[in-house]
């Protein structure tokens, strides 16, 4: 009898894959090419009966699984369940037709949306289970989520979940896993769940001590507190000419607010189609050099605030001079500290006293604690910030509401507009970058809710007039 002996699962966490087998990782998960159609045939056999369910490779699903390790860090029994999601809207009409059409932008961008709206919880500790996804994942992401729900509704219409019957005693099961992986170029690669959360937050946090001031930034926190690593202990060194490559694949850039519209137009100009903001991103590196080699500018954005210290009492009540002043001081920049801005941003660094927000100004404390992070022009939002945005609008709403109920003094109805008007001001951004039909998917009911206090729009001084619905 041969004995075994079975490694202490603190040995087991510490492995993680090099720079060059993620590398490797990343561009064959997201080849659309190589597994978009052996994903749909293998789907279509199944539900047409030519596959028994024991030969059927679920190869979707496993596609689905591995793309979501790339920017996620999540346990594996979170992995196996991302919900359904509507087609409505799509121009996707079933496997058929996915497998001779590609998604257009619009529709990738509406199938992001939707998993990332979801209400998706972690199974370990109950608390809010945030979906993050690069720009340069989103088309296989969009793609392979399809697949995965046309084939439900084909074979299990009651199902809640979309990825089926790939886990076997709480990790990836073999078969599916050696179908998926048979084209890989690294031979006796083994993808694991935990090596691959372990690489993630390594290949973060070593990028961060490069580019910026080594801490962890909230995004990191949030990946982490999703898996059980205190500590990553590794940093996965990555060749300096590929620092910025790297970081664009690894976060999510998906923010949104007068700050990033301000910064993107001073880079690129003024741009009408979203899709080219990935290239866009590259370009910096053509036209200023590599966004990672440049020298931080010591304290730059302490001094920011510093030369407009006088002006803080108008930001705190003057929305107009508030974001004028923003983007006097961005344009104000140089070359080298405007990208050093947005590396900040796109990596998460800048923090904010508020869950889903980067301040431009606050570095160490905020410069205004009275002030909510969700009201102030010098925060950025990142995509989660919206349902804490709708939530607070709806409730402002309701008071508003209440109020009307007695004979207002003009000043007090100015007030009230205004007072609402810093958060919808917020929500137009949003609308603009996600789209108004798919916010209103997320927020059921707000239209109906402004209508109600349409009498405080003409009192309105501040922002765009938005309580028109």
């Amino acid at each position: 009898m041969t004995l075994t002996r079975k490694l202490p699962r603190s040995s087991l966490e510490t492995k993680t894959y090099s720079y060059n087998e993620y590398q490797l990782l990343f561009n064959y998960t997201i080849d659309i090419d190589l597994h978009k159609q052996k994903a749909i045939n293998d789907a279509l056999d199944f539900i047409q009966g030519k596959k028994k369910a024991s030969s059927y490779k679920k190869y979707d699903s496993v596609w689905l699984y591995v793309l979501l390790h790339l920017n996620n860090a999540w346990r594996h029994s979170d992995c196996i369940q991302i919900p359904r999601i509507s087609l409505t809207g799509t121009e996707i009409k079933d496997l058929n037709w996915l497998l001779y059409n590609d998604l257009n932008k619009d529709d990738v961008k509406k199938i992001i949306f939707r998993i990332k709206a979801a209400d998706m919880s972690v199974s370990k500790t109950g608390e809010s289970r945030n979906f993050f996804c690069s720009k340069e994942v989103e088309q296989a992401m969009a793609t392979a989520i399809a697949i995965c729900e046309l084939r439900t509704r084909a074979i299990n219409d009651l199902s809640d979940t979309i990825i089926y019957k790939i886990n076997n005693q709480g990790t990836l099961a073999q078969g599916p896993k050696k179908s998926f992986f048979k084209n890989f170029d690294k031979k006796n690669f083994d993808f694991q769940n935990r090596a691959m959360n372990r690489t993630l937050l390594s290949l973060m946090a070593y990028i961060q001590s490069v580019s910026g001031n080594g801490h962890d930034s909230e995004y990191i926190k949030i990946l982490r507190s999703h898996v059980d690593f205190e500590t990553t202990n590794i940093y996965i060194n990555i060749p300096q000419e590929r620092l910025d490559q790297i970081a664009l694949q690894l976060f999510d850039r998906d923010m949104f607010g007068h700050i990033l519209d301000v910064l993107a137009e001073l880079i690129f100009g003024k741009q009408t189609e979203e899709e080219k903001q990935t290239e866009n991103i590259k370009i910096i590196k053509q036209k200023f050099g590599d966004i990672y080699k440049i020298e931080e500018t010591a304290n730059f954005l302490n001094e920011i605030h510093s030369i407009k210290a006088q002006a803080s009492h108008a930001f705190l009540t003057n929305h107009k001079e508030y974001k004028d002043i923003i983007e006097s001081i961005i344009r104000d920049m140089s070359p080298e500290e405007v990208n050093s801005l947005y590396k900040r941003i796109i990596t998460g660094q800048l923090p904010s006293k508020q869950k889903h927000y980067q301040c431009i100004v606050s570095e160490t404390n905020c410069k205004f604690p009275g002030r909510n992070c969700v009201e102030c022009p010098l925060s950025i939002p990142h995509f989660h910030a919206l349902s804490s945005l709708i939530e607070r609008i709806f409730k402002k709403a309701t008071i508003i509401y209440k109020e009307l109920e007695e004979e207002l003094p003009e000043a007090e109805l100015t007030r009230l507009a205004n007072w609402i008007a810093l958060d919808l001001d917020l929500l137009k951004d949003a609308q603009r970058k996600y789209g108004k039909q798919e916010i209103a998917m997320f927020a059921t009911g707000i239209n109906q809710k402004l209508k109600l206090i349409n009498p405080v729009r003409p009192y309105q001084t501040i922002g765009r007039n938005l309580i028109e619905r």
